[in-house]
């Protein structure tokens, strides 16, 4: 255990209580112990050998000179998640489901339990939501993987753009950003879950907090965007409602936003003065954030909805993310951003997880 809450191994030393490999009276087992009692099998983040299954367990360490690279274990859920506290995270590290490539630390080996058998099969990273082969990333992360330095580094991003975020306990700012997976830039795929967006807010007991999302918030990645509506990149307010078209809530502008109507499927609002955007309330901009039924793909009840991931039934991202809202006051800050925007205020970001004010440029 570390001093501010459950570290990776003393995770692993819980969960192995739990299935009866480590008795109760047995003191919990530290990294060395854990890795000296299960057999080991090295590899890499990218092939995974054939003997690990979910529930053996990921390494990951500084490896340097003076520290084994064998540090901290993670636990394998399948695909390319593995679940645990990451190191040097907020609060001893919150445990957190997180791809092995966002890990900060260098990854270290696979070790494998005997004892859990070996006919598990692999899972998807996330069930509905494989990303499609041939979506690839542009970069590293532009956000950082902890709830509570993502919450600093969104705010500082938003304050940056000239946006409105809501420090009040319980209270949610949304912040969109198109051609954004997994907290990297992507290249889009035609109608496809090519976006996210994050729920910060800062729950009753002062944690600071940020939901990932997967979403589809720019209609003009749609293979037949001709008649939709998009949002322009920029601050607004949208308050909970009935969705149209919808049997679910949605979210809807609270007064005046901008977007534009893509008559002819330009994808873009291209072109200056001959292609303006429009500015009203949802009667004049009917541009809505909500969910389509799970089994309807992605399917938007109308050419101006951005939709989330997963149905809108109460278990479900956007069914969690309606109950936050609701108690919030059903209004909310709605930033909406490209990744690109991310990738140019990197500084700023890195800024605001360390505390500290960017640097400004030397006059040339």
């Amino acid at each position: 255990m570390s001093d501010g809450g459950l570290d990776g191994p003393g995770l692993v030393s819980l969960c192995l209580r739990r299935i009866g490999l480590l008795e109760d009276s047995a003191p919990a087992l530290d990294g060395p112990s854990i890795f000296a009692k299960f057999p080991f099998h090295g590899g890499t983040p990218e092939v995974v050998p054939l003997e690990i299954l979910p529930g053996d367990l990921a390494w990951f360490g500084k490896g340097d000179h003076d520290h084994d690279g064998q540090q901290h274990p993670m636990i394998y859920l399948g695909g390319d998640r593995v679940i645990g506290p990451v190191a040097g995270g907020p609060e001893g590290g919150a445990v957190q489901v997180v791809a092995i490539d966002s890990v900060p630390e260098i990854f270290a080996g696979w070790t494998h339990l005997d004892e859990l058998g070996v006919d598990t099969a692999h899972t998807d990273p996330h069930p509905g939501e494989k990303p499609a082969p041939s979506e690839k990333k542009l970069t590293a992360a532009l956000l950082p993987s902890t709830p509570a330095d993502r919450y600093h580094a969104l705010k500082a991003l938003v304050a940056k753009l000239g946006g409105r975020w809501d420090d009040g306990k319980e209270q949610i700012n949304l912040v969109g950003v198109k051609n954004l997976v997994d907290r990297c830039l992507i290249s889009h795929q035609p109608d496809d879950w090519n976006d996210s967006l994050f729920a910060c807010f800062i729950d009753k007991d002062s944690a600071k907090c940020s939901l990932e999302l997967r979403a589809s918030l720019n209609p003009a990645t749609d293979s037949n965007c001709a008649g939709s509506w998009q949002l322009e990149e920029g601050s607004w307010k949208f308050k909970l409602v009935d969705g149209e078209a919808t049997s679910g809530k949605a979210l809807q502008p609270d007064g005046t936003i901008e977007g534009f109507f893509d008559a002819l499927g330009s994808g873009g609002a291209r072109g200056g003065d001959l292609m303006p955007t429009d500015e009203g309330d949802y009667t004049k901009v009917p541009i809505q954030l909500g969910a389509a039924p799970v089994d309807a793909g992605l399917a938007r009840p109308t050419k101006g909805t951005q939709l989330v991931w997963g149905g809108f039934a109460k278990a479900s991202p956007w069914g969690h993310l309606i109950g936050l809202i609701a108690k919030s006051g059903a209004s909310v800050n709605y930033t909406l951003v490209h990744a690109a925007g991310v990738a140019q205020n990197q500084a700023v970001i890195h800024a605001a997880i360390k505390g500290t004010k960017p640097l400004e440029k030397s006059p040339s």
